[in-house]
């Protein structure tokens, strides 16, 4: 699967992923902050990428060594369990490793237990909570 560098004639298309992606969460009452506000600013700074042509899936993560950050992961509701999420989970690791990372952490919420599982299995830990937050790290 193709993963690139997002430019900024994309993000319209990936902040209609972002909140697809996230809809069914906010349809169930999770309260979730603006998922999809900072997706220029990532663009611009470039922490944003992209998979698929045309896109189905969105990668947000920001390497400032020793640690990166992945701050969002979100994947078109007709593209799920295609894998689309593990490349660019996967993506990130790579990303985080090849900026001199050592360390790779991400908050998720509490009521998406799939999300937690997919990182567990992708070799992530839980290090911590707060409230709804679930705070995760995967050493490089």
């Amino acid at each position: 699967m193709q993963i690139r560098r997002a430019e900024p004639s994309d993000v319209p298309a990936l902040r209609d992923i972002v909140n697809a992606a996230y809809a069914g969460y906010a349809a169930q009452g999770v309260a979730l902050p603006d998922v999809a506000g900072g997706l220029g600013d990532n663009q611009a700074a470039g922490q944003l990428w992209l998979a698929g042509d045309p896109p189905l899936g969105v990668l947000a993560v920001a390497t400032t060594p020793p640690h990166a950050h992945l701050m969002n992961v979100a994947v078109a509701p007709d593209a799920g369990g295609k894998g689309v999420g593990r490349a660019l989970i996967l993506h990130a690791v790579d990303t985080a490793r090849a900026a001199g990372c050592s360390e790779l952490r991400l908050t998720t919420h509490r009521l998406m237990p799939d999300n937690v599982a997919l990182y567990e299995h992708l070799g992530w830990h839980v290090t911590g909570d707060e409230g709804d937050k679930i705070f995760m790290t995967r050493l490089l």
